[in-house]
């Protein structure tokens, strides 16, 4: 089978396009280069040409994630192309006139406030309560006494600051109609919009408290920390790689890649020291509020375990049990194992937890052991759980605290000063701070 060139050309030519609207940049050089390298590859062998193409477009991370996504949306079947843009343009067509017929309603004496697209968008993706607090204010003041229509101005002022102010608190739920008004519904403006409002909403799951992930998001966030392991898991093994300083010589392979001179001894090969592999055990707070950032982290650890020499998980709430680490990999029923698991619904009691731990004679932990603990510090008969930190920090390698709250509210965490005395506490409270705390494994 052949391809036209012309085609071949008119589709790489809208492909570059779609890239730059959706954010990348790279020079007339690189794309020609780009064209160029199909030429060494199978032509219809898709993973070929995506991984020729973006060797030579592709400058950095945040490039790498744009070309992946608008390759995959852009090289399908063209009628399942062309259906996927006519849904998505009668869509957003839709949605603009949602949003011209909900800023209607901005009235100051008969007349329609004048707003910008962005404060339209802004008002169209309101609460239904904060739209009705807007125009009662628009109401009650054009009703006032002595009130002229000269006064129109200052209320759209007093409009538009307060758009502005929701816009800060509401943000996430602002997404949805973000450059609705001005989305161009051609073929490339779609899948370049898609792209971008796809990245935007994964930095935005990246940033956001852990805590405020919905049901909804969790979907999108469970995407998100793949993505974020496959990068950890390159740092790690960058960090476990034969590395040091040079120490005995290596005699076997210093002679094998000395044999194309007649062993005549050029090139001195050394032994280098291998960093060694620690245990890890993690202990993870099952309480109602822990529950979603103790998944979360188990995915994390579930993607990096190999690099560990052995992995074992206990959950605890008023005791600990053992976790099956098959909950690694089948992380879909986690929940429901749990909250048929005999700690589900008990307060939380770290110290009473740790303990069972410690007299436990079949747990074995050690100077190798890194422990992990998952929890919010918040427990009852703090000072017990201070005195069994204590006491574990003795016998473990070290101890890392995961804590899904911010550290500018840890003040009001009784007893959390003196358990920061025997571990390090970490800051965990967003994805991002998740996997730099996972850095420290």
């Amino acid at each position: 089978m052949r391809v036209s060139v012309n085609y071949l050309t008119k589709n790489l030519v809208e492909f570059f396009k779609i890239l730059r609207m959706a954010g990348m940049s790279f020079s007339v050089s690189d794309c020609i280069t780009a064209v160029e390298s199909l030429e060494y590859v199978e032509i219809f062998n898709k993973v070929q040409v995506k991984a020729a193409l973006q060797a030579c477009l592709v400058k950095d991370e945040t490039g790498r994630e744009i070309f992946s996504k608008v390759f995959d949306l852009y090289f399908v079947p063209l009628a399942v192309r062309n259906e996927y843009v006519a849904n998505r343009a009668e869509t957003i067509e839709t949605l603009k006139m949602e949003i011209e017929e909900s800023v209607k309603s901005l009235n100051f004496q008969d007349t329609q406030v004048e707003l910008t697209d962005e404060y339209k968008e802004i008002f169209a993706g309101l609460p239904e309560s904060e739209k009705i607090n807007l125009e009662s204010f628009l109401n009650t003041t054009s009703a006032g006494k002595n009130v002229r229509a000269e006064f129109k101005q200052l209320a759209e002022g007093t409009v538009k600051g307060k758009l502005t102010s929701l816009k800060q608190k509401y943000a996430q739920q602002l997404i949805q109609t973000r450059g609705i008004l001005t989305q161009d519904t051609s073929e490339a403006g779609i899948i370049a919009a898609e792209v971008s409002d796809e990245i935007l909403k994964a930095n935005d799951l990246l940033h956001r408290n852990i805590g405020e992930i919905n049901s909804e998001d969790v979907p999108a966030a469970v995407r998100l920390i793949s993505e974020l392991i496959e990068n950890l898991k390159r740092e790690l093994s960058r960090k476990y790689r034969k590395t040091g300083k040079k120490k005995r010589l290596d005699f076997k392979k210093t002679i094998q890649s000395n044999l194309s001179t007649g062993t005549v001894l050029f090139k001195l090969k050394y032994k280098n020291r291998l960093h060694s592999k620690s245990k890890l055990f993690l202990f993870c707070d099952v309480s109602a509020s822990m529950l979603q950032f103790s998944s979360f982290v188990l995915q994390f650890i579930s993607g990096i375990g190999k690099e560990f020499t052995t992995t074992e998980s206990y959950l605890f709430s008023d005791d600990a049990i053992r976790m099956n680490n098959r909950l690694y990999y089948d992380l879909s029923d986690f929940e429901t194992q749990v909250k048929s698991s005999p700690i589900w619904g008990k307060g939380t009691n770290i110290g009473v937890s740790l303990n069972g731990i410690l007299d436990n004679n079949s747990v074995i932990i050690n100077s190798s052991t890194v422990f992990l603990i998952v929890s919010d510090a918040k427990t009852l008969d703090y000072n017990l759980a201070v005195n069994s930190l204590k006491e574990l920090s003795k016998r473990v390698k070290r101890v890392l605290w995961l804590n899904p709250v911010p550290e500018k509210n840890w003040t009001g965490i009784k007893g959390l000063e003196d358990f920061a005395k025997y571990c390090t506490m970490l800051d965990c409270s967003t994805l991002e701070r998740l996997m730099v705390a996972c850095r420290r494994l």
